[in-house]
């Protein structure tokens, strides 16, 4: 063993207490990436997470909110001079949503509600913000649970996630969902009249697994418009640009996972598969270029892969050098599409914020990804070494596996 190896010793406290970064957003013009920062460990009752902000190819990460705070889900207004994001600053555990202007200043509460809140979005037109919000508790049950009366009937009293509305200038907010589903997801449509929003008859876990909906809803009001059902869940709804397609992730067929992209058309009609011959799982669709094109985060195997992937099934790699590591949640895009960003780590690197450019998207032509953050402060050499390992199984299967080596491994030595 290399003396390089005795010498190090593994530092508990720095590896519980190190912070990662999560959730990136590119904004509409590229030149900034907003994502949030929390460590892997609370050292209180409630997590405290920052949003910061660092430009997409040169300068330094600075800190865009206190990190006082459970800060979450920053998202880019439309023509980019605002940013939105979920704070529980008045009442910890509760969270509401706020806004701040791109340079930073003070942060505008512009909900009147708060609670458990969760997707939070812009409209495409930046007239209103639409989050998902769980009912809260009624002052009744407040009043027995702070009695102690806190018996339960199982599969009774649900409290269903619904959508709300919100108009950032007045500060308003409504419910726009049906009070007896549950929303799983929404998305906007490009002309920020209507959403699209998957339902599940109660908020169970096992719902999701069975039959649910998706469904229209217009922001005036109105009955659902349903559209389709199928088994499992319609994953990261995506319209297309000209509002004529919604996008899905579904089951494949060999279980009640979103594998395969979808499209169906809005105005009726049978859902054409866009990915039938792919081989790896798609993880998170998400829209290009304005939902010109679908921007998919896949797995092949033990790696991660990037595709643009067109409405009529056609994909372009645009991961610079192939599939490579893992990325952690979904990857955005500028509004033109030709700059990205995600949280990217592979064996030899924690998990960091990662920056490429894309041009008429060669990819043989581009950058390598660019490492944008440095927060975990664990280098290289602290982490074990790994290599993908593939073998055949006994009824012909390709198999891949990690072997992990120790720390300061070198080829040749035992």
């Amino acid at each position: 063993m290399s003396s390089d190896t005795t010498e190090r010793r593994f530092d508990v406290e720095r590896w519980v207490s190190y912070r990662r970064p999560s959730d990136v957003q590119v904004s509409p013009d590229g030149a900034l990436i907003a994502f949030v920062v929390r460590p892997v460990s609370r050292t209180s009752e409630r997590w405290e997470s920052a949003i910061w902000v660092v430009p997409f190819s040169e300068g330094e990460p600075r800190q865009f909110t206190s990190g006082l705070w459970q800060d979450e889900c920053p998202r880019w207004s439309p023509d980019g001079s605002r940013l939105a994001f979920l704070s529980d600053r008045v009442d910890r555990g509760k969270l509401s949503v706020y806004v701040m202007p791109r340079d930073g200043g003070e942060a505008v509460r512009v909900f009147d509600q708060q609670g458990e809140l969760a997707m939070l979005s812009w409209s495409p037109d930046g007239r209103w913000l639409a989050v998902l919000m769980t009912e809260p508790e009624t002052e009744e049950e407040k009043r027995r649970r702070e009695a102690k009366e806190d018996q339960r009937v199982w599969d009774s009293d649900y409290k269903y996630q619904r959508l709300w509305i919100i108009d950032p200038e007045t500060r308003q907010g409504r419910a726009i969902s049906p009070p007896d589903r549950q929303v799983r997801g929404y998305a906007w449509a490009p002309d920020g009249s209507r959403l699209a929003i998957n339902t599940s008859p109660t908020p169970k876990v096992d719902d999701i697994f069975r039959e649910t909906e998706v469904a229209i809803l217009h922001c005036d009001g109105g009955e659902p418009e349903p559209l389709f059902r199928l088994i499992g869940l319609a994953e990261d709804l995506v319209w297309s640009a000209d509002g004529e397609w919604l996008a899905y992730r579904a089951p494949a067929g060999r279980v009640v996972h979103g594998e395969y992209v979808y499209a169906r058309p809005v105005d009726g009609g049978d859902p054409v598969c866009l990915t039938p011959d792919y081989a790896g799982t798609i993880e998170a669709v998400r829209p290009l270029e304005g939902g010109r094109a679908l921007l998919a985060v896949a797995f092949e195997g033990l790696n991660a892969a990037v595709y643009r992937v067109g409405w009529d099934g056609r994909r372009e790699s645009l991961l610079p050098g192939g599939p490579a590591g893992t990325f952690h949640g979904a990857v955005t895009a500028s509004a033109a599409g030709d700059r990205l960003a995600g949280v990217w780590s592979d064996a030899g690197h924690a998990p960091e914020v990662v920056s490429w450019r894309l041009s008429q998207y060669d990819i043989s032509r581009e950058l390598a990804r660019q490492a944008r953050t440095q927060l975990s402060g664990i280098p290289s050499s602290e982490l074990a070494p790994a290599r993908v390992v593939e073998w055949e199984s006994e009824r012909g299967v390709t198999v891949q596996g990690l072997l992990v080596l120790p720390p300061g491994y070198r080829e040749g030595e035992r």
